[in-house]
């Protein structure tokens, strides 16, 4: 008599995982096997017990992957391999999956609208590696940080990124390629070359001055007013680089505006 009123005593197991209450469409079912009963919707949680094949259960809710569950003294969640969705209740659940499917799309469109949101943030703003006035000399030097043209999402994973200087006024562009192209020579008569074609159609072409590179391919080239006037009016189409051995074009601009935003932040 003492270990029944124990057990009539004892508390209801229960969950502690949110689920979609069916609510005046819950029913009951009989479980095709003897079912696993978790405390939540994932095989990693704390198993409250088995329940039995052909036992008649109540079906309470449901999450993506689980059934909620309820028999005897045992409320969880069991898969929903176990319990095959009545007849009556097809159009619900197509219902209940074109709400999530909205409700997703509406989600993916407001992180759409904040990115957008945020790229305009970012098109507004300057950002430095370098922005200083030697006290000595008096010399400005501004470098901006190097930022990516081309961020290596496409099928060849390139990557271009540029850098933007004025080093007390003689303007300059630091451009890199994730490609060895042999090296990029400033020597005469063998000048590697950056040359950018704007959607405006314009082209804007930058030889090699610095020290000789090999490796990854970077040149620095002399940016003047004319050039940077037209790199403000258009974004990128494509760039092609030219190293003393090989040459590559790249159509792939996951940044098309990037002089059109950064040039004002050495000007």
């Amino acid at each position: 008599m003492k270990k029944l009123l124990l057990f009539l005593l004892l508390p209801v197991i229960s969950f502690s995982q949110q689920y979609t209450d069916l609510d005046t469409l819950s029913f009951k079912h009989r479980i095709s096997s003897e079912s696993v009963v978790y405390e939540s919707s994932t095989i990693l949680s704390k198993r409250l017990g088995t329940i039995n094949r052909n036992a008649l259960v109540s079906v309470l809710g449901y999450d993506d992957k689980f059934w909620f569950v309820s028999h005897h003294r045992i409320q969880g969640f069991v898969h929903l391999s176990e319990i095959k969705i009545p007849e009556n209740l097809i159009p619900f659940f197509e219902r209940e999956e074109e709400k999530k499917k909205l409700a997703a799309l509406k989600k993916e469109r407001e992180r759409d609208s904040l990115r957008q949101v945020e790229r305009l943030e970012y098109r507004k703003k300057c950002f430095y590696e370098i922005n200083e006035v030697n006290g000595f000399d008096k010399v400005k030097r501004i470098y901006t940080k190097e930022a990516l043209i081309s961020d290596g999402t496409d099928s060849e994973y390139t990557r271009i990124s540029c850098q933007l200087r004025n080093n007390n006024g003689a303007k300059s562009v630091l451009i890199s390629l994730n490609r060895d192209l042999g090296c990029a020579s400033s020597l005469k008569g063998q000048k590697s070359s950056v040359r950018i074609t704007l959607k405006n159609g314009s082209v804007i072409s930058f030889f090699h001055y610095g020290q000789i590179e090999c490796g990854n391919f970077k040149i620095i080239g002399r940016l003047t007013g004319a050039e940077m006037a037209k790199l403000k009016r258009s974004p990128i189409k494509q760039i092609r680089f030219s190293g003393t051995r090989e040459k590559k074009t790249v159509s792939y601009i996951s940044n098309p505006t990037f002089f059109m935003d950064k040039i004002q932040c050495i000007q």
